[in-house]
């Protein structure tokens, strides 16, 4: 599994499962920062569904 990118800190939820959780959770910034913070894969594919990516990515003012 560890070629695949799944590392011992991954919970194991799958790609589908995330995200009809992200759906439920809807766009949710402040929650899409919190979740990155946490160092596990699950939460931070999360956290890159459920947050605005134009703030990640776009310069201030755009």
């Amino acid at each position: 599994m560890e070629k695949y990118g799944i590392t011992p800190e991954a919970v194991g939820i799958s790609i589908p499962v995330l995200r009809s959780i992200a759906k439920e959770i809807g766009n949710n910034h402040e929650l899409a920062l919190k979740l990155w913070e946490i160092d596990l894969r699950d939460t931070r594919i999360l956290a890159s569904i459920g947050g605005r990516t134009q703030r990640y990515f776009l310069p201030a003012g755009l």
